[in-house]
């Protein structure tokens, strides 16, 4: 998404045969459910206990990595994709197409259901793929204001889990299963912007549905799924130089995340860890204002004047964790 200004009548449908351009980590705000592979293998027992690393939130995450409890997530993203501009009237097609490797890692001692105190790890890979299309609408009659109403379905699988308990010294390897899975998600996100002086400041809201489930389910097996509502603001500001003709600038963001239901994450020998709200705050480095490197091609141009990159920390409830966000950080 961007700041641009709805295409005059003249030209809104002229260009109905859309312009296609690569780009790069521009995949909007709207960054949620990555595919990292978001499976029901989030409750892997191990020692009658079970493990539940809620792959979900790890989808909605991104790019980085977390803790909360006993659980070390690393999750990592490429996420490559092609705006199409102007597929009917101004309306853009942004097409991403996200792989997604995700390492899961649990490390807790407590004590088992046999009541013996017991060291347990386990560790799940996964990999996996979303093609997820979303449409980038300006609203007539409110400069500034677009929606975009989202939807995706994928395809992963984990791949070399392992796990063990540690009970008097001695290390006992488990069994650990590995699954195909498919993932999914619909949402609706809203995007409104507004300059003032030389900044740009930005107010988005959007409430995404992300669940999964493995192809070949077994009774008792958990699949997850969550609501995630987000509202977040971010005010930019130029640097005041440029690279090439290239205008940057520097932005800091403030995102309210809500689950409903509460997300729930494994505490070995006490109920489920619940956190159902994140808060989140972070810098971002972009370009504010159009400009043109003569050099590049029109894609390209494209693609630059749209990057905005940026870190984030998050926090709420024993959840900490570090992102990184590919375009708007919401």
């Amino acid at each position: 998404m961007d700041d641009r200004q709805p295409a005059a009548p003249a030209s809104r449908f002229r260009t109905i045969a859309a312009r296609a351009r690569l780009v790069l980590c521009a995949s909007g705000w709207l960054t949620v459910a990555l595919a990292v592979a978001a499976s029901p293998l989030g409750a892997q027992e191990i020692g009658g206990t079970k493990v539940r690393v809620n792959y979900v939130y790890a989808t909605q995450f991104g790019f980085g990595g977390y803790e909360v409890g006993g659980l070390r997530v690393g999750v990592y993203s490429l996420p490559l994709g092609l705006t199409f501009d102007d597929v009917l009237g101004d309306w853009d097609l942004q097409v991403d197409f996200p792989v997604t490797y995700g390492h899961f890692r649990f490390r807790e001692d407590g004590v088992l259901e046999s009541g013996e105190t017991a060291h347990i790890r386990t560790e799940i890979n996964t990999i996996g793929g979303e093609p997820r299309l979303q449409l980038d609408i300006p609203i007539p009659g409110l400069p500034g204001f677009r929606i975009s109403p989202l939807g995706a379905f994928g395809f992963g699988t984990t791949f070399s889990s392992s796990g063990s308990i540690q009970r008097d010294g001695v290390v006992e390897p488990q069994t650990t299963d590995e699954d195909a899975f498919y993932t999914y998600q619909i949402g609706l996100s809203s995007l409104y912007q507004r300059r003032w002086r030389d900044f740009v400041f930005s107010f988005g809201n959007a409430f995404i549905y992300a669940g999964d489930a493995t192809f070949a389910r077994e009774p008792g097996d958990v699949v997850e799924g969550y609501g995630t509502f987000r509202t977040g603001v971010q005010a930019r500001h130029p640097l005041g130089f440029k690279v090439a003709n290239f205008i940057p600038d520097a932005g800091v963001f403030f995102v309210y995340h809500l689950f409903t239901p509460a997300l729930q994450f494994t505490r070995v020998g006490e109920t489920s860890l619940e956190i159902d709200q994140i808060f989140e705050i972070g810098g971002t480095i972009g370009a504010t204002q159009d400009s043109r490197i003569g050099w590049l091609p029109d894609f390209l141009n494209r693609a630059v004047n749209r990057f905005n990159i940026g870190i984030g920390y998050q926090t709420g409830q024993d959840l900490n964790g570090f992102r990184l966000s590919f375009g708007y950080p919401f």
